[in-house]
Protein backbone atom coordinates (compact mmCIF):
# COMPACT_ATOMS: atom_id res chain seq x y z
CA UNK A 1 0.00 0.00 0.00
CA UNK A 2 1.28 3.44 -0.94
CA UNK A 3 0.65 6.95 0.33
CA UNK A 4 -0.46 8.98 -2.72
CA UNK A 5 0.66 12.25 -1.13
CA UNK A 6 4.24 11.24 -0.36
CA UNK A 7 4.75 8.26 -2.66
CA UNK A 8 6.04 6.34 0.32
CA UNK A 9 5.15 2.77 1.09
CA UNK A 10 2.72 2.39 3.97
CA UNK A 11 2.51 -1.36 4.16
CA UNK A 12 3.54 -4.48 2.23
CA UNK A 13 1.06 -7.34 2.32
CA UNK A 14 2.00 -10.92 1.45
CA UNK A 15 0.25 -12.50 -1.53
CA UNK A 16 1.15 -14.45 -4.64
CA UNK A 17 0.81 -13.11 -8.18
CA UNK A 18 -2.14 -10.80 -7.56
CA UNK A 19 -4.81 -10.68 -10.30
CA UNK A 20 -7.19 -8.22 -8.64
CA UNK A 21 -7.45 -5.76 -5.75
CA UNK A 22 -10.34 -3.70 -4.40
CA UNK A 23 -11.00 -1.35 -1.51
CA UNK A 24 -14.34 -1.19 0.27
CA UNK A 25 -16.23 2.10 -0.22
CA UNK A 26 -15.11 3.40 3.19
CA UNK A 27 -11.49 2.31 2.64
CA UNK A 28 -11.52 0.10 5.73
CA UNK A 29 -11.04 -3.18 3.86
CA UNK A 30 -8.66 -4.24 1.10
CA UNK A 31 -9.25 -7.45 -0.84
CA UNK A 32 -6.70 -9.14 -3.09
CA UNK A 33 -6.98 -12.26 -5.23
CA UNK A 34 -4.17 -14.44 -6.52
CA UNK A 35 -4.15 -17.95 -8.01
CA UNK A 36 -4.53 -19.52 -4.55
CA UNK A 37 -6.87 -17.40 -2.49
CA UNK A 38 -8.84 -14.26 -1.83
CA UNK A 39 -7.54 -12.33 1.16
CA UNK A 40 -9.14 -9.41 2.99
CA UNK A 41 -7.19 -7.08 5.25
CA UNK A 42 -8.67 -4.62 7.72
CA UNK A 43 -6.71 -1.42 7.16
CA UNK A 44 -7.05 -0.41 10.83
CA UNK A 45 -5.18 -3.55 11.96
CA UNK A 46 -1.43 -3.73 11.78
CA UNK A 47 0.42 -6.83 10.68
CA UNK A 48 0.72 -8.94 7.58
CA UNK A 49 -1.98 -11.52 8.28
CA UNK A 50 -5.29 -10.99 6.52
CA UNK A 51 -8.39 -10.80 8.69
CA UNK A 52 -10.06 -13.21 6.28
CA UNK A 53 -8.75 -15.74 3.73
CA UNK A 54 -10.50 -18.29 1.58
CA UNK A 55 -9.76 -20.43 -1.45
CA UNK A 56 -12.54 -20.19 -4.03
CA UNK A 57 -11.07 -23.07 -6.04
CA UNK A 58 -10.95 -20.96 -9.21
CA UNK A 59 -8.78 -18.09 -10.35
CA UNK A 60 -10.43 -14.85 -9.34
CA UNK A 61 -9.57 -12.18 -11.92
CA UNK A 62 -11.71 -9.29 -10.72
CA UNK A 63 -12.96 -8.09 -7.31
CA UNK A 64 -15.39 -5.46 -6.10
CA UNK A 65 -16.99 -4.57 -2.79
CA UNK A 66 -20.74 -4.30 -2.57
CA UNK A 67 -22.81 -2.94 0.29
CA UNK A 68 -21.88 -3.78 3.90
CA UNK A 69 -18.49 -5.28 3.06
CA UNK A 70 -19.87 -7.95 0.70
CA UNK A 71 -17.16 -9.13 -1.75
CA UNK A 72 -17.92 -10.02 -5.37
CA UNK A 73 -15.31 -12.05 -7.23
CA UNK A 74 -15.16 -13.18 -10.83
CA UNK A 75 -13.19 -15.89 -12.57
CA UNK A 76 -15.03 -18.97 -13.75
CA UNK A 77 -18.45 -17.50 -13.00
CA UNK A 78 -19.19 -14.75 -10.51
CA UNK A 79 -19.67 -15.30 -6.79
CA UNK A 80 -20.48 -13.24 -3.73
CA UNK A 81 -19.35 -13.64 -0.14
CA UNK A 82 -21.06 -11.85 2.77
CA UNK A 83 -18.82 -9.75 4.99
CA UNK A 84 -16.69 -12.00 7.19
CA UNK A 85 -17.68 -15.25 5.43
CA UNK A 86 -15.52 -17.73 3.53
CA UNK A 87 -18.40 -19.49 1.76
CA UNK A 88 -20.24 -17.79 -1.12
CA UNK A 89 -23.98 -17.26 -0.76
CA UNK A 90 -24.67 -16.43 -4.43
CA UNK A 91 -23.23 -17.55 -7.77
CA UNK A 92 -24.06 -17.09 -11.44
CA UNK A 93 -22.69 -17.64 -14.95
CA UNK A 94 -20.57 -20.52 -13.65
CA UNK A 95 -19.97 -21.92 -17.14
CA UNK A 96 -18.49 -18.64 -18.41
CA UNK A 97 -15.05 -17.16 -17.95
CA UNK A 98 -15.56 -13.73 -16.41
CA UNK A 99 -13.08 -11.01 -17.37
CA UNK A 100 -14.22 -8.03 -15.31
CA UNK A 101 -16.85 -6.79 -12.90
CA UNK A 102 -17.91 -3.44 -11.49
CA UNK A 103 -20.46 -2.22 -8.97
CA UNK A 104 -22.16 1.14 -9.38
CA UNK A 105 -21.20 3.84 -6.85
CA UNK A 106 -24.61 3.64 -5.17
CA UNK A 107 -24.17 -0.16 -4.86
CA UNK A 108 -27.43 -0.80 -6.79
CA UNK A 109 -26.06 -2.44 -9.97
CA UNK A 110 -23.58 -5.24 -10.64
CA UNK A 111 -21.99 -5.35 -14.12
CA UNK A 112 -20.12 -8.46 -15.25
CA UNK A 113 -18.16 -8.87 -18.49
CA UNK A 114 -17.92 -12.44 -19.73
CA UNK A 115 -15.96 -14.15 -22.44
CA UNK A 116 -19.22 -14.31 -24.44
CA UNK A 117 -18.62 -10.64 -25.42
CA UNK A 118 -21.61 -9.50 -23.37
CA UNK A 119 -22.07 -7.38 -20.27
CA UNK A 120 -24.51 -8.92 -17.82
CA UNK A 121 -26.30 -6.49 -15.46
CA UNK A 122 -28.10 -7.23 -12.20
CA UNK A 123 -30.02 -4.94 -9.89
CA UNK A 124 -28.82 -5.45 -6.33
CA UNK A 125 -31.53 -5.66 -3.69
CA UNK A 126 -31.51 -4.42 -0.08
CA UNK A 127 -29.48 -7.48 0.95
CA UNK A 128 -26.77 -6.48 -1.54
CA UNK A 129 -27.51 -9.53 -3.67
CA UNK A 130 -29.19 -9.93 -7.05
CA UNK A 131 -32.69 -11.45 -6.89
CA UNK A 132 -31.73 -14.32 -9.22
CA UNK A 133 -28.88 -16.00 -11.03
CA UNK A 134 -30.23 -14.67 -14.33
CA UNK A 135 -29.15 -11.13 -15.24
CA UNK A 136 -31.75 -8.36 -15.54
CA UNK A 137 -30.12 -6.99 -18.72
CA UNK A 138 -27.54 -8.07 -21.25
CA UNK A 139 -25.55 -5.53 -23.28
CA UNK A 140 -23.92 -6.67 -26.52
CA UNK A 141 -21.84 -4.81 -29.06
CA UNK A 142 -18.15 -5.59 -28.56
CA UNK A 143 -16.31 -7.25 -31.44
CA UNK A 144 -14.05 -9.22 -29.09
CA UNK A 145 -13.54 -10.11 -25.42
CA UNK A 146 -14.29 -7.40 -22.86
CA UNK A 147 -11.45 -6.71 -20.45
CA UNK A 148 -12.59 -3.81 -18.29
CA UNK A 149 -15.68 -2.15 -16.83
CA UNK A 150 -16.13 1.12 -14.95
CA UNK A 151 -19.15 3.09 -13.79
CA UNK A 152 -19.13 6.87 -13.90
CA UNK A 153 -19.45 8.52 -10.47
CA UNK A 154 -23.16 9.21 -11.07
CA UNK A 155 -23.75 5.47 -11.72
CA UNK A 156 -25.77 6.20 -14.86
CA UNK A 157 -23.00 5.57 -17.39
CA UNK A 158 -20.93 2.41 -17.84
CA UNK A 159 -17.72 2.21 -19.87
CA UNK A 160 -16.46 -1.10 -21.25
CA UNK A 161 -13.11 -1.81 -22.89
CA UNK A 162 -12.39 -4.59 -25.30
CA UNK A 163 -9.49 -6.54 -26.71
CA UNK A 164 -10.03 -5.20 -30.23
CA UNK A 165 -9.22 -1.57 -29.46
CA UNK A 166 -12.72 -0.50 -28.46
CA UNK A 167 -14.21 1.45 -25.60
CA UNK A 168 -17.98 1.57 -25.46
CA UNK A 169 -20.04 3.97 -23.39
CA UNK A 170 -23.44 2.71 -22.17
CA UNK A 171 -26.24 4.65 -20.52
CA UNK A 172 -28.17 6.52 -19.36
CA UNK A 173 -29.84 4.00 -16.99
CA UNK A 174 -30.20 0.29 -16.45
CA UNK A 175 -33.85 0.57 -17.50
CA UNK A 176 -32.91 1.94 -20.91
CA UNK A 177 -29.41 0.74 -21.79
CA UNK A 178 -28.32 2.61 -24.88
CA UNK A 179 -24.87 2.56 -26.40
CA UNK A 180 -23.95 6.23 -26.20
CA UNK A 181 -20.61 6.05 -27.91
CA UNK A 182 -17.84 3.94 -29.33
CA UNK A 183 -14.17 4.84 -29.35
CA UNK A 184 -11.79 2.98 -31.65
CA UNK A 185 -8.06 3.50 -31.62
CA UNK A 186 -5.08 1.99 -33.30
CA UNK A 187 -1.41 1.99 -32.45
CA UNK A 188 0.89 3.12 -35.24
Amino acid sequence: MWDPDTGGRIRALPAGWVHAVAFSADGALLAAADHEAVRVWDSSRRGDEPSLRWSPGRNVRSLAFGADGRVFGAGKGVRSWPAGATTPDWAALETLEIRALAISPDRSTLAVAARDRAIHLWRLGPSGLPASEQPDQRLVGHDGPIGGLAFAPDGRTLASSGAVKQIRIWGPTLDTPVERGKLDWSVA
